[in-house]
This record gives structure tokens, sequence and C-alpha cells, in this order.
């Protein structure tokens, strides 16, 4: 007679596996998440003014990247996305009163917009 599994709970499992209550831990957590399910080499979070609010914990110069971000974002409004620099794509979201952008570089143009995705979904939940 074959074993079968117990039952301990109908709850789905949690899709989180690491978590913090402190909001830019979680952010940061959210941030690498994306970046290694996604295969994107680094993805940031910056303010208006390109200061780095949180960032995945690997990749090529986090802040200069964030400092980057609002000027791709806004230069991103007159570009076609095959003129944007290749590798790198940035989303803008408002989070309460304030504007924040998301900042990707590498991976596939897929693999970006997934990670921006997820990323802007887990910033306005753990902002909110």
């Amino acid at each position: 007679m074959p074993h079968s599994p117990t039952v301990l709970s109908s709850r789905r499992p949690d899709r989180r596996v690491r978590r913090s209550d402190v909001p830019t831990e979680a952010l940061e957590l959210a941030l690498s998440a994306a970046a290694a399910l996604n295969d994107v080499q680094a993805i940031v979070l910056a303010d208006a003014d390109g200061w780095l609010m949180a960032g995945s914990d690997k990749g090529p110069d986090l802040a200069g990247w964030a400092a980057a971000a609002p000027f791709l974002a806004a230069a991103g409004s007159d570009l076609s996305p095959s003129d944007m620099p290749e590798g790198v794509a940035v989303y803008s979201l408002e989070v309460g009163e304030e504007t924040l952008h998301v900042g990707a570089v590498g991976g596939s143009l897929t693999g970006r917009g997934q990670a921006l995705t997820a990323c802007g979904q887990a910033v306005q939940r753990i902002l909110a």
C-alpha cells in the first residue's frame, strides 16, 4: 500500500521564502527575487531625484543606475523601445504623491518586462 502524504493545511504555501517587515529590506528582497527569477542582471528602485532606495543584491553600480533611472524614464516617453539603450528598461509608478522608477538591466526583453511588472506590484504592496 503506497504512502500518501498527510495534508496539514489547505492553505497555499507562501511563494516568498525570505521576507521582512522592514520596508527597505523587504524591497531589496523583492527586487533580488525578481532579478533572479527573470534572469535580469540588476534591478533598482529610485526616487524622482535618482536616489537609490533599494536594489537587487547583485549588479553593476546600482547607485549609478538609480541616478540614470529618472532620465531614462523621461527619455523613454519620447523614444520607441528600440531606441532605448540595449538591455535597459525603466518603469515609473506613483506611490502616494511620489513618483518612483524601477529600472532593470540585462537579461531578455521579456525577462526585464516581467521583472518590472513584479517589482512594481511589490513596491506598491510594500510601500502602501
